[in-house]
């Protein structure tokens, strides 16, 4: 944790943000683009920024990460293992949140199954011949692939061609689903910050997150108040 002079640093500083935010708001009532593009610049989130992309490159790393990572219990009682990596303009920490994969699996298996509900109604079409046409049954199958497009890409799903008719559809997972299973729940913060731990990269990360949420619902309510008939 921070030491009570750096704490207290970081609070005076978060206070006088906010109250230089507040004042601006007060003071131009402008667009609301110009209030976030404040907040942005007030809040230095560029220094604490969650890349999500870069989870592919440490599958490795996140099965391992509740043997190998640093464990931490959240405020709120969620689970969190976290690791520190250097990388050239700073640090990394690898995060996995119990909590967070509950929420991603949860909405991983209602979309799986709904995607799954449908493609299996458009087989059976295809197995009574209630729908034969070839181009017909590619039209419906691919717009099942863009109603689920976050699980559909992990599916391979063939048409077997009979003399420019549907014979039969078939389907099955990629490996790269599997990977997906393992990177449930796990998300890369990077920061300029190299000095502090783990655990302080994580909570200020989360902090500012909450500040900016805050800042923004602020924004939301001033602005529907002035422009309210």
């Amino acid at each position: 944790r921070l030491a009570a002079p750096d704490r207290e640093r970081q609070t005076l500083n978060w206070i006088q943000k906010q109250t230089a935010l507040t004042e601006i708001i007060a003071l131009n009532r402008v667009g609301k683009t110009l209030v976030y593009s404040i907040a942005d610049q007030l809040l230095n989130h560029k220094e604490f920024i969650e890349k999500s992309h870069l989870e592919k490159e440490y599958v490795k790393e996140f099965e391992q990460a509740r043997e190998q990572f640093e464990p931490m219990m959240t405020s709120a009682g969620n689970q969190v293992y976290l690791k520190k990596l250097p990388c050239d303009d700073g640090a990394r920490v690898l995060a996995l949140s119990e909590e967070k994969k509950q929420k991603e699996e949860a909405m991983d298996r209602l979309q799986e199954d709904r995607f799954i509900e449908d493609l299996t109604r458009l087989q059976k079409s295809v197995r009574k011949r209630n729908i034969v046409k070839l181009p017909k049954v590619s039209q419906k199958t691919g717009r099942l692939m863009e109603r689920y497009p976050a699980v559909a890409r992990y599916y391979d799903v063939n048409i077997a061609e009979n003399e420019n008719e549907a014979g039969d559809i078939t389907w099955s997972k990629k490996p790269l689903r599997r990977e997906r299973s393992s990177l449930t729940g796990c998300y890369v913060i990077q920061t300029s910050h190299k000095d502090l731990s783990a655990c302080e990269i994580w909570e200020l990360y989360h902090t500012l997150t909450k500040v900016e949420y805050a800042f923004r619902k602020q924004g939301d309510v001033l602005f529907a108040s002035l422009f309210r008939p």
